[in-house]
């Protein structure tokens, strides 16, 4: 009898244990889904923040009612996607279209600036392109103002 009671205390504190270890891995899986979502939260809120940078020219000038861009407006733009080649979340490469040429090749920026500094010539925006597996921007196209 002595021997029957002692099994039974044992095979209880292996049933205890396995359900502890069962509860503590549950706990453990509901803990990992919620930090899995806080993250992507996360980093959807940094490319929406990252893609808002450009998203706030597109369609002016080319919409009613929007004012068009200055030379200024086109510096800002090129500048901004020269500085997410060295954004350290993502390193985005991201081309300003004009006339066919990327503005963000320094050769191309100097001259287009050199002979538009002293302009009064304004630009639409026609186009900021989200690539759709990166989920940012890749291009902006600015045409003449017409």
């Amino acid at each position: 009898m002595e021997n029957a009671s002692k099994a039974l205390l044992m095979a209880g504190g292996v049933l205890i244990a396995i359900l502890l270890l069962t509860l503590f891995a549950y706990l453990f899986r509901q803990m990992s889904d919620s930090t899995s979502s806080i993250y992507s939260t996360l980093e959807q809120s940094d490319i929406a923040e990252f893609n808002q940078r450009f998203l706030n020219f597109e369609g002016r000038g080319s919409r009613p009612g929007t004012e068009p861009l200055t030379i200024q407006d086109v510096a800002t733009l090129i500048n901004l996607a020269q500085d997410s080649e060295e954004d350290p979340k993502f390193a985005a490469k991201i081309k300003i279209l004009y006339n066919g040429n990327d503005l963000t090749q320094t050769e191309n920026y100097t001259t287009w600036l050199e002979n538009n500094k002293a302009s009064t010539k304004t630009y639409n925006c026609t186009e900021v392109h989200v690539n759709t597996e990166t989920r940012l921007v890749d291009s902006v196209t600015i045409e003449d103002h017409t």
